[in-house]
């Protein structure tokens, strides 16, 4: 139960400064004609996995 345990908090943290570092992104790129996941090399479906 404790390993099962610290694994979701690992996993919400990670899920958390995702988002953060995604909304900070479009917030900044917004602007641009480039989609924010290319600034940050990471491919738009593992994005949207960890979001949804």
């Amino acid at each position: 139960m404790v390993v099962e345990g610290q694994r979701d908090a690992k996993n919400a943290a990670l899920i958390l400064s995702i988002r953060t570092l995604v909304d900070s992104k479009l917030a900044v790129i917004s602007i641009g004609d480039r989609p924010p996941w290319n600034s940050i090399g990471v491919p738009p479906s593992l994005v949207f996995c960890y979001i949804s």
